[in-house]
């Protein structure tokens, strides 16, 4: 025929069911040795080969799928205890009030840099007047809260870097 090759191979004696399938060249460098997946997974050694991957894989014997914890039951108290532990400044995603903190900042200053009176929102951030780490009694203080664009925020952190140097040098 036309436009056809006839691709050279071998046939093979499955291992497991003893069928003969014929594979080209291609596929035998592969060391092809079953029929179908189905006969190269019921194979004995292939078997054990996989059940000792599985070991090594899985040194706490768990099989596939298998979550450690399914089935763990906490007491009530310790339900309690667990809840407790993880509200408000407690949980690991707190940021200091933070997000109430922005918010009525923003509103009160109504979306505007204070410093140059830039009023692109992507670049407004809110920045204390009074550095949190000399005045931490003032962190969550609405009054000393201000909003300020991007660059005029950072020659504010400028300043206040250079204010903090000095505070750490005299409260030594």
């Amino acid at each position: 025929m036309a436009g056809t090759r006839q691709h050279e191979g071998a046939i093979i004696k499955c291992l497991t069911c003893g069928k003969e399938k014929y594979y080209p060249y291609c596929r035998l460098k592969n060391g092809t040795r079953f029929c179908s997946r189905v006969c190269s997974i019921n194979d004995p050694e292939v078997k054990r080969m996989m059940s000792e991957a599985r070991k090594l894989n899985n040194p706490g014997g768990f099989k596939k799928g298998h979550k450690r914890n399914v089935g763990l039951k906490w007491s009530e108290e310790r339900r309690k205890i667990r809840g407790l532990k993880w509200i408000g400044e407690n949980n690991p995603k707190w940021k200091d009030g933070n997000g109430y903190f922005r918010k009525l900042v923003f509103e009160r200053d109504d979306y505007i840099c204070q410093h140059c009176g830039n009023t692109d929102k992507r670049v407004l951030v809110v920045d204390h007047v009074k550095n949190k780490k000399m005045y931490p009694n003032l962190k969550h203080e609405i009054t000393n809260g201000m909003i300020l664009c991007a660059n005029c925020h950072m020659i504010k952190t400028i300043k206040d870097l250079e204010e903090i140097a000095l505070w750490k040098k005299l409260n030594k």
